[in-house]
């Protein structure tokens, strides 16, 4: 592990910042760029966004900036680009070196980015390509540390949940809150994809342009009722050569019916499947019953070749039930491609890759749903970021990602070693 101490100066040089005055000498020596960029390291990856701000009078890297709202996300209590800019400030000169920030070629001095720089890049970055750029680190991060072993998906069925968020903090003074649209896989929960709803936009509208340049061939696309859409269905299928499984609701009211209708009758007519859960203080059963779409059916649906309904049982420990909940899908998947357990396994995939392992952690541990954030390109960036490190924690195995966040914080010479080595050499979980 690299020690936190700064690399000392040259002779009478002075290190500044926008926040602090103060000498870079320490008690210990070694000097932290000699470790910046190892192969594969995600800090090369940062270098790679494309930086469309002029270069007149420009005074940070894009990279530099990038890496050092990754490295004070990823420290607990750095929620808000408030407090990664005092991070930054309050960072050992070595540190900063090593992500990336460079002496003023007439003082020697360094300095750190105020609150206000961090979060005019955050605005303008251009977030496609820092997407790309997570996508392609994590991917292969993931194919560094696979054993070879699925992780929650059916054994020839890869599959991509989609689904929206809302950021509700910045919905402050009335303004509309940024929504952005994510695409992520089953297995891993790696968001591959996402985009910001523009405030009048929806994402039904959006939904293509997500997954324009992704490869879908041969993968499940689950999603909820919401894009439960002729158009969807035909692009998804016909534009991108993929599945998909839709959840039916009230918005489609003609085909809800005849899936009602068609998944109706005594158990002995169709193909039943029970799955059974026990744990963290509650019970749960799951009936999932299919059914072959036939032409007597007449289910006027894209490419729906297998219609299914789960009953949800959920009960305390003593076995009691409590609620049931009744929902219907539709898939493109035929019963030779997708039996019912696999079609119970995709269900589950969809809400737990999506919405337990990203949605539900970018609030309760990044706080994402506090932030304020909302010029420009920023909420997408952040989520971006959090989105990143998720990724990052869980594939070097840390489970408890706010235990994570913690270790990061004790000691910056581990965010060093978060952003600037790959992370197949460097040991993370203690």
């Amino acid at each position: 592990m690299l020690s936190s101490c700064p690399a000392p100066p040259a002779a009478g040089q002075q290190f500044i910042t926008e926040n602090r005055t103060g000498s870079a000498g320490g008690d210990c020596g070694g000097d932290l760029t000699a470790v910046r960029a190892g192969h594969g390291a995600l800090i090369e990856y940062l270098d790679q966004v494309v930086d469309h701000r002029s270069r007149q009078g420009l005074r940070y890297e894009l990279g530099f900036l990038l890496a050092v709202v990754v490295a004070a996300t990823a420290c607990a209590g750095h929620d808000e680009v408030a407090a990664q800019a005092q991070w930054a400030a309050d960072a050992p000169v070595g540190v900063l070196r090593a992500l990336g920030a460079k002496p003023d070629p007439l003082t020697g001095t360094i300095s750190t980015p105020s609150e206000a720089t961090l979060r005019r890049a955050l605005a303008k970055v251009d977030t496609a390509e820092l997407q790309r750029m997570s996508t392609e680190w994590t991917q292969a991060l993931r194919a560094s540390a696979s054993d070879g072993e699925s992780d929650g998906e059916s054994a020839g069925l890869p599959a991509v949940a989609i689904d929206g968020k809302s950021v509700r903090g910045a919905a402050a003074g009335g303004n509309p809150r940024p929504h952005l649209l994510s695409a992520a896989t089953h297995d891993g929960a790696i968001v591959i994809a996402q985009r910001q709803i523009p405030d009048k936009g929806s994402e039904i509208t959006e939904l293509a342009a997500l997954v324009a340049e992704l490869d879908l061939t041969g993968t499940v696309v689950t999603v909820d009722a919401l894009h439960t859409q002729r158009a969807t269905a035909e692009h998804l299928v016909g534009v991108k050569n993929a599945d998909y499984i839709m959840t039916i609701k009230a918005n489609q009211p003609r085909l809800l019916a005849a899936a009602q209708q068609a998944l109706s009758g005594p158990g002995t007519d169709f193909v039943e499947h029970t799955e059974d859960d026990r744990g963290h203080g509650r019970t749960e059963e799951r009936i999932l019953r299919t059914t072959p779409v036939t032409d007597e059916m007449a289910i006027d649906f894209p490419h729906a070749a297998q219609l299914f309904r789960v009953i949800r049982h959920v009960g305390g420990l003593d076995d009691q039930r409590r609620t049931k909940e009744v929902a219907y899908c539709a898939t493109s998947l035929a019963p030779d491609r997708a039996t019912a357990p696999d079609l119970g396994e995709l269900l589950r995939g969809h809400w737990g890759a999506i919405e337990n392992k990203i949605h539900w952690v970018r609030d309760t541990t990044f706080n994402e749903d506090a932030s304020t954030l909302r010029t420009g390109t920023a909420p997408q960036a952040m989520a971006i970021i959090r989105n990143t490190l998720i990724a990052a924690f869980r594939l070097t195995g840390w489970t408890n990602l706010k235990q994570a966040r913690r270790h990061f914080a004790h000691a910056t010479s581990r965010c060093v070693d978060l952003i600037t080595k790959p992370l197949k050499t460097v040991k993370l979980q203690t």
